[in-house]
């Protein structure tokens, strides 16, 4: 099985290589760890990131679309927590305000999350950190 941990006969590049996608992970999660001030849980950091990518790439998702493809590894909590990340509110007046939940112009039932401001400098500040590694 492929879990990204070098075996122990591998060339030593490709161990190199290896080593560093796992110290860039660890980057990438020491960093928003640091930005929330350590009150992020994990699946909300996977979230996050995921959440990030597609609004990178030009494409929102919704919450719906980021749990769909993610096929069940994010906890359940995460359907609910993820509130933590979006604009602070009555009800979340502690939350980070790294994503905004912009209605969807054809169907204003669904939301798609688009990095705030203050998320997108978090996102750029994490990517830096694994560019560093």
């Amino acid at each position: 099985m492929d879990n990204g941990i070098p075996a122990p006969n591998e060339g030593s590049d490709a161990r190199l290589q290896r080593v560093r996608a796992l110290a860039g992970c660890s980057a990438l999660l020491l960093a928003l760890c640091e930005a929330s001030r350590g009150r992020l849980t994990m699946p909300q950091a996977a979230f996050f990131i995921l959440a990030s990518a597609w609004d990178l790439l030009g494409r929102p998702a919704t919450r719906a679309q980021l749990l769909d493809e993610e096929g069940g590894r994010l906890n359940k909590s995460v359907k609910n927590t993820y509130r933590h990340l979006l604009d602070p509110s009555r009800r979340h007046p502690d939350a980070l305000g790294w994503l905004q939940a912009v209605p969807n112009e054809d169907d204003l039932r669904e939301h798609h999350l688009v990095l705030t401001g203050r998320g997108r400098k978090v996102i750029e500040g994490a990517l830096a950190a694994v560019e560093t590694v």
